[in-house]
């Protein structure tokens, strides 16, 4: 499960990623970005040219998209992320990052 906690714009141009994304802000797939499960957003959610989602989108607020973009529904790739997310893993260290 990936949570992004920034009420704020989350900017994802060119980033490729898998799982359950949660953002309580605005999220922004720019191009070249692709990522492989559902994603939920509290706020809008801004598809550019050349952004794929697999998994399909929730937001709260509504979508923008510009010119040719890809949200496909994929219960595969829903189905793959809730297995992964639930498959707990011990931690060799405890670390902490700031965002």
């Amino acid at each position: 499960i990936i949570y992004l906690s920034s009420s704020g714009s989350n900017d994802l141009s060119g980033v490729v990623g898998q799982g359950i994304l949660i953002a309580e802000g605005n999220l922004a797939f720019g191009a070249g970005s692709k990522f492989y499960g559902p994603v939920i957003a509290r706020g809008w959610v801004t598809m550019q040219s050349g952004a794929r989602v697999y998994g399909g989108i929730v937001a709260e607020q509504g979508m923008v998209a510009w010119n040719s973009f890809e949200a496909d529904y994929s219960s595969c790739a829903v189905t793959l992320a809730e297995a992964a997310a639930l498959i707990g893993r011990p931690l060799a260290t405890r670390r902490y990052i700031g965002f």
